[in-house]
Formats: structure tokens, C-alpha cells, sequence
């Protein structure tokens, strides 16, 4: 049996970062839930505002960038389904996919240099 602390499952038990799921399905937004996953903690109403902003922007890019045609092309074509998400996986570069990355860099950089805040998301 494998241990994560993300996750407990037990007979009629299952616990999410020490949550029991019953206490996030209905009452938590997929983003709240999604950065417990990550963080290990469930956020602030402004986290949660802005981690369901990202999430919401980040959510169909359509049917054009290579890890989808790819993934949907091998899926479509008879292949098995670890197939298609490996070469969908695979087609991520540093231009689709990872381009967030240089994006952080940016925003790191422009707090470093202490450029001055714009209005926040709960302006």
C-alpha cells in the first residue's frame, strides 16, 4: 500500500490533506480544493479568489496546441489512453505549456525591483 499525505483512504474514510471529503464536497470550490492539494491548506478568501481566477484563464486554449492535437490525435486513432496523455505530456516545451514559467520570471523580477503593486483582485 502505497503512503501520500496528500490522500487517506480507509474503509468508509477518505481524507484530503486531513479533510474528510465529506466535509469539501458542496462546500468547497474545485479551485479551494485543488490548492489544499498543493499548498496543503485551504486559502484565503483572496487566494481563493485569485487561484480560481488562474484556474478559470488556464482552462481551454482549444483544439490547436500540440499536447492536445497530439493527445486527442492518438486517442482518436485507436491508441491506449496512457498513449495519448504521454504524447500529450511530451508535447509540452517551453512555448506551449511552460510558458508560464517565463511569466513568473517577469513577476518575480518586477517585485524584486519593487515596482509598485497595481489594484488587487478585490478592488
Amino acid at each position: 500500500m502505497w503512503k501520500s499525505a496528500i490522500t487517506k483512504v480507509e474503509p468508509g474514510k477518505i481524507m484530503i490533506r486531513g479533510h474528510p471529503i465529506e466535509d469539501l464536497i458542496g462546500k468547497r470550490g474545485y479551485a479551494e480544493v485543488l490548492f489544499l492539494l498543493i499548498k496543503g491548506r485551504l486559502p484565503n478568501p483572496a487566494e481563493a479568489k485569485i487561484f480560481d481566477a488562474i484556474i478559470v484563464s488556464s482552462c481551454d486554449h482549444g483544439v490547436t496546441p500540440p499536447s492536445t492535437l497530439i493527445a486527442r490525435t492518438l486517442a482518436s486513432t485507436g491508441n491506449e489512453l496512457n498513449a495519448a496523455l504521454a504524447g500529450g505530456v511530451l508535447a509540452i516545451s517551453r512555448f506551449h505549456g511552460g510558458a508560464i514559467e517565463g511569466c513568473m520570471e517577469v513577476l518575480i523580477e518586477g517585485v524584486g525591483a519593487g515596482i509598485p503593486a497595481g489594484p488587487s483582485i478585490g478592488d
